[in-house]
């Protein structure tokens, strides 16, 4: 039709237009990295279930090859395409199992920079301070789908007391070691945490996060292994602690990875129960928390 087929084409060539401006401004460190060949590499990536934002340097050499291969002889199309944004409000369908699910579908249909956008809007949107939000937005050791990762996680969280601390610890981590435990554990967290949350609280130590309600605390950390050692007694000690000082009826250890069977079996004589592989296995035995 020669009128409806017009409608419209205002607000898309803006919003084409404004994504082109956008090229030749000044960007921050988390919003570069992207090119001509960001779209067909995601797919790649999608396609062989790789992270296309992987640190892995063999692997992202060889998606710049086998995108460059696929886009020959594209042209022009390929330009256009690149410019077009597209949008998806995932956070619409995150629920206590697909946390990461719908944060993996974001990353994958969206380039570097609108992820940018929509991050920093969304963690401005929970109350975060400007430049808080952009030392995680270009933070060195997070890529952007483990940025994304860590917005969702504080988005489900965003009612629990004092959840605002993970992104303090996270953004001042100076190695990738550091960065990795917070993110796991806000992971583990934000996997626990049902629709209605009630009376919760969340500490973050040293060791890991503190994560209350009014009658039970757990201890949340992130190791690959934990056994009858100097770090396993150091746990115990801190879980024991703050149940005390909290005045909780008991207390529980959330690890990310692996738990001796000897270790498991001296925290419960103690009184306390671990849960294990949390980062591995369904989240559905913690939710009562």
């Amino acid at each position: 039709h020669p009128v409806d087929s017009v409608k419209g084409i205002g607000k898309g060539i803006g919003e084409l237009g404004g994504k082109i401006g956008g090229v030749f401004r000044k960007k921050e460190e988390g919003e570069k990295g992207d090119n001509f060949l960001s779209s067909t590499k995601r797919q790649l990536a999608k396609k062989l279930g790789v992270d296309v934002y992987s640190r892995n340097q063999m692997l992202q050499d060889k998606l710049d090859s086998m995108a460059k291969a696929r886009m020959g002889g594209r042209g022009i199309v390929t330009v256009a395409t690149f410019f077009v944004p597209v949008g998806l409000i995932a956070s619409a369908v995150m629920t206590v199992s697909n946390i990461n699910a719908a944060a993996d579908q974001l990353v994958d249909d969206n380039d570097r920079l609108d992820l940018y956008k929509m991050n920093k809007k969304a963690l401005l949107e929970l109350g975060f301070p400007k430049e808080k939000v952009a030392r995680l937005l270009n933070h060195p050791y997070y890529t952007p789908r483990e940025v994304t990762y860590f917005r969702f996680y504080l988005e489900k969280l965003k009612r629990v007391e004092g959840f605002k601390a993970l992104l303090d610890v996270a953004i001042v981590a100076v190695t990738e070691i550091p960065a990795d435990k917070i993110l796991h554990e806000a992971q583990i967290a934000a996997d626990s945490v049902g629709d209605a949350p009630r009376a919760m609280k969340l500490l973050v130590i040293p060791e890991g996060i503190i994560f209350a309600n009014e009658d039970k605390a757990a201890l949340i950390t992130a190791y690959d292994f934990l056994d009858n050692s100097l770090l396993g007694s150091q746990l115990t000690e801190k879980a024991i602690s703050f149940r005390q000082s909290l005045g909780k009826r008991s207390a529980e250890i959330w690890n990310g990875g692996a738990v001796s069977s000897a270790f498991g079996g001296a925290v419960l004589i103690k009184g306390i129960k671990v849960q294990r592989m949390c980062l591995f296995e369904a989240a559905s035995t913690t939710q009562e928390i």
